[in-house]
């Protein structure tokens, strides 16, 4: 890759979505937009989320994306393991490898995020018939106050890991890589919005979410040598 082609990749997969993360974020919480977007879903006559425990939000967009997140793994883990033992999926390797990575730094950072940060659940505001105080990222908790541990987003930081389907495509399957970066956007922006409706995140948590995740998927595909070789070895 030439040094012209290089810093065009760095631009477009690095400074280019940092620039846009940055000033989404910096808007979100200047205007207060979480608590603008949870309005929205929350019914103060009945001091709850309506649809936090309706069937198709809980059962079926959380818990059932849960177990399609885990079932993709295991699945993503047998190619991996497979292809030591069978020569027909030895090109599958280095791919399903890459994926596998993904998956398990991204989640694995979310999980640690939302232990060490304290964060709250808007269902567990005051503001929304709990008993917690509105806390913000950068803000000091009042002491004594016990957090939820609620950010980042975990529900669609496994959809949005799948970004690293645009890495493994995108040197030798370019319009795979489109359809694949579009359709992990799609479904990591689906998982989020399920949250927001429930109340169990704010939209900043899910924004958190899928700038981790493509941080981590670049960072990964780097580590694996692009832009410089393709991770995939398929033709």
């Amino acid at each position: 890759m030439s040094a012209t082609s290089n810093a065009r990749f760095w631009r477009s997969h690095l400074m280019f979505p940092a620039a846009a993360f940055a000033l989404l974020a910096s808007v979100i919480y200047r205007l207060h937009f979480d608590l603008f977007v949870s309005d929205l879903f929350y019914d103060p006559t009945q001091l709850t989320f309506p649809a936090r425990s309706l069937f198709l939000y809980k059962n079926v967009l959380h818990d059932g994306g849960n177990r399609l997140m885990v079932v993709f793994a295991v699945l993503t883990l047998g190619v991996y393991l497979a292809s030591f033992a069978r020569a027909a999926y030895r090109p599958w390797r280095r791919g399903s490898g890459y994926v596998l990575l993904c998956l398990c730094f991204v989640t694995g950072v979310v999980a640690l995020g939302k232990a060490t940060t304290e964060i709250d659940c808007p269902w567990s505001l005051a503001r929304y018939g709990g008993d917690k105080p509105y806390v913000r990222l950068f803000d000091t908790r009042p002491p004594g106050a016990v957090a939820d541990g609620c950010f980042p987003g975990a529900h669609s930081s496994g959809a949005f890991a799948l970004f690293a389907f645009y890495f493994l495509w995108r040197d030798r399957r370019p319009r795979w890589a489109r359809r694949a970066l579009a359709g992990a956007a799609a479904l990591g922006s689906l998982f989020a919005l399920t949250q927001w409706i429930r109340g169990a995140h704010f939209i900043s948590h899910d924004l958190w979410s899928a700038w981790l995740a493509w941080i981590i998927c670049l960072g990964v595909y780097r580590a694996f040598g692009g832009p410089r070789k393709s991770i995939s070895t398929m033709a």
